[in-house]
Parts: C-alpha cells; sequence; structure tokens
C-alpha cells in the first residue's frame, strides 16, 4: 500500500545513465532501461494532474500526444482545464466515484498505458484520489510519471523520436 510517488529522500536513488543520437533517445533509452513502458498507440494516457501551474504547462504536450494519435483521459478538473485550451481529452470519473467506468476501471482493464499524475501537496495522504490513481496503476503495471519535468521529458521525447535503431558495439 505504498504510495509511488517519490519523496527527495528517494528520488536521486537507482539513477540511470544511457547514450543517445541526441537527448531525447538518451531519455527514452534510459526511462525504458529502468522499467518503464512506452505506451502503444492503441492504449490512452492518463493525465491526473493537480496544480494549476502544471496543467497549465502540460496543456500542451497533452496536445502534442493528441496529434501524434494518442486517446487522452484526464480526471474532470484536468479535462476541463485542457477543453479550456482546446486540447481533447475524455473525462472520467475518480477512482471514488460510483459512476462507472472510472479511472480505476480503465486502469484495470487496460484502457490505459500511460498515467501522467502530478500531486499537489493536498494529494499525498493515503485515501486521496491521486493515491489511489498512482496506487492502481501500479498494481496493474501501467507505467507512472509522477513529476511535471519528468512527463515533458517523455513527451517530448516520444515526439521526437521515431524509431531507436538497434546499435551493434561489435
Amino acid at each position: 500500500g505504498a504510495d509511488p510517488t517519490l519523496g527527495v529522500e528517494m528520488a536521486s536513488t537507482g539513477e540511470v545513465a544511457c547514450f543517445g543520437q541526441d537527448m531525447h533517445e538518451a531519455y527514452l533509452l534510459s526511462v525504458m532501461s529502468a522499467g518503464l513502458k512506452l505506451p502503444p498507440k492503441d492504449k490512452g494516457i492518463l493525465f491526473a494532474v493537480g496544480p494549476l501551474d502544471a496543467k497549465e504547462s502540460l496543456a500542451p504536450y497533452a496536445q502534442t500526444l493528441s496529434n501524434m494519435g494518442f486517446k487522452l483521459y484526464g480526471t474532470e478538473g484536468t479535462a476541463k482545464h485542457f477543453a479550456e485550451r482546446e486540447v481533447a481529452v475524455e473525462a472520467l470519473a475518480k477512482p471514488s466515484s460510483s459512476v462507472h467506468p472510472n479511472i480505476k476501471d480503465m486502469l484495470s482493464d487496460g484502457s490505459i498505458g500511460l498515467v501522467i499524475n502530478i500531486p499537489d501537496a493536498l494529494n499525498r495522504v493515503d485515501e486521496s484520489d491521486g493515491y489511489r490513481i498512482r496506487r492502481t496503476a501500479v498494481d496493474f503495471g501501467v507505467s507512472l510519471i509522477t513529476n511535471e519535468k519528468g512527463a515533458i521529458a517523455l513527451i517530448s521525447a516520444l515526439d521526437n523520436i521515431k524509431e531507436i535503431p538497434c546499435l551493434s558495439i561489435q
């Protein structure tokens, strides 16, 4: 039942370094080597973003993912904010809701391949919807990003790298 967000004491533990043709390729290789599964195009990407400034900075990157062909989902607040910026995001009910399908249902049935959940300071308690989203993502093996800069770097890399060639070291 641990919350899978990293605090200051764990944020730099287990670092990975990779080389690539550019920053984007190196970043993709490093997150993949750390266990992040890149989302396939047939799975959606969920945005659950608490802080207003993070919603604002992530909106254009959500549009980038939409332009790449990904289906976007969001919590009600995030979807509303993105829609005001003309980013098409389907709103999903939070896990505590009695409405179905909700986020927990979509994570458990494999409809979502990546969760970008940026918690605010009040969202780090064990029984918050943000905690439930993060915990469910981990329990069902769905890749989880909980850092705004990490999300931006991943989306930029996905947009810039079309394939990662196998490099021979022989």
